[in-house]
């Protein structure tokens, strides 16, 4: 899956209605207009859907990088205990926390996100995609994202409780009613060669970019160079979106 921008003597200029904010494209092959024809169909969407999951996971494994990079900073890693896969740790500074767990938040959105229904898309991931090692995986990080991210479910892995509180010579009570609110900030491996959120990203952005490849081949080979530039030339003259569809016997 390539960017626009990676394929060379090909550059992009993008346009945007201020008023109504319908975005055009025009692409450029070595400064010259390049005419183009769009496509549509259930092929095509689900292509372009795609390419929206990646740019989710681009996003999603970007954000979990900087949650990292911030909790070396907010935790005591001298005090992580390497035999542990977890380590549960007190935030030395909380406003560095806050900034994690909106990375982290975010990132964990992103990437359920890919594997929920999405009609604008077309597409999504399907946990039967993964290996074993990784569908265990998900499954620990999306209790996460269902139980903490987008919801507060049974899993109690978000706490808020409740207390009252005696004079510490036990002859009064005190008239308060303090509130201990326990939320994690991020989840992360203690251990070097474990996997965590970011590998589990990275592996499910390599299976997406291989579908990616495999349809748009696909595309390529049994329905646009199976038309002559005739067909393209009156397509581009007629304005109108051209669409996608396989023959049965394809």
């Amino acid at each position: 899956m390539k960017s626009d921008l990676s394929i060379p003597k090909l550059t992009v200029k993008r346009e945007i209605d201020s008023i109504s904010g319908e975005m055009d494209v025009h692409y450029y092959w070595e400064s010259k207009l390049s005419p183009k024809v769009e496509l549509i169909g259930k092929p095509v969407d689900k292509l372009s859907g795609y390419t929206l999951i990646k740019k989710d996971l681009d996003n999603s494994l970007n954000w979990i990088r900087v949650a990292e990079k911030l909790s070396n900073n907010a935790y005591d890693t001298n005090e992580v205990v390497k035999e542990h896969s977890q380590v549960y740790q007190v935030a030395k500074d909380r406003e560095i926390s806050d900034h994690i767990k909106a990375y982290f938040v975010a990132s964990l959105t992103f990437y359920g996100k890919c594997f929920t229904n999405a009609n604008g898309r077309h597409a999504q991931v399907a946990r039967d995609w993964l290996d074993l090692e990784h569908q265990q995986l998900h499954d620990y990080f999306m209790k996460y994202r269902h139980n903490f991210a987008a919801h507060s479910g049974d899993e109690h892995i978000e706490l808020a409780k409740t207390f009252v509180l005696l004079h510490p010579n036990k002859k009064i009570l005190l008239p308060y009613l303090p509130t201990a609110r326990l939320q994690p900030d991020v989840v992360l491996t203690s251990s070097k060669g474990e996997k965590g959120l970011a590998e589990l990203i990275e592996y499910v952005s390599i299976i997406v970019v291989e579908r990616y490849n495999k349809l748009s081949d696909k595309i390529i080979n049994e329905f646009i160079l199976t038309h002559d530039m005739e067909f393209w030339h009156t397509a581009i003259d007629n304005g109108k979106p051209v669409i996608v569809k396989f023959s049965h016997s394809s």
